[in-house]
């Protein structure tokens, strides 16, 4: 694992208890947020395009499906949180993605 891997996971899991005091508006923002960023790490060009909250991902930014699991091991890297192959239709869309991530993170010890 990179020193930036080790980095962003150190982050992740020390900001995931933040998160669970957070209010669910505030948890929810910061969880966008990072989900926005793991985009950017795969399709840099996100910046300039504006993402609705219901719209697939897959197809509005045009991801391929080794984007789309270069993006999972971003959100990984991000939160902690594992997307097996199996729950990939439960992170379609922004939306789906921040409510998936909250769920997996409130499950965790």
């Amino acid at each position: 694992m990179s020193d930036d891997s080790a980095s962003l996971m150190s982050e992740s899991q020390s900001s995931t208890p933040a998160l669970a005091a957070a209010s669910p508006l505030a948890a929810d923002e910061a969880v966008m947020r990072g989900v926005i960023d793991a985009l950017h790490a795969v399709a840099p060009d996100v910046a300039s395009v504006q993402i609705a909250p219901d719209a697939r991902l897959r197809e509005v930014l045009e991801l391929d499906s080794i984007d789309f699991v270069a993006f999972l091991t971003a959100v990984h890297e991000r939160f902690g949180v594992d997307v097996p192959e199996r729950d990939y239709r439960h992170v379609q869309t922004l939306q789906d993605c921040v409510a998936y991530l909250r769920r997996r993170m409130a499950e965790r010890p």
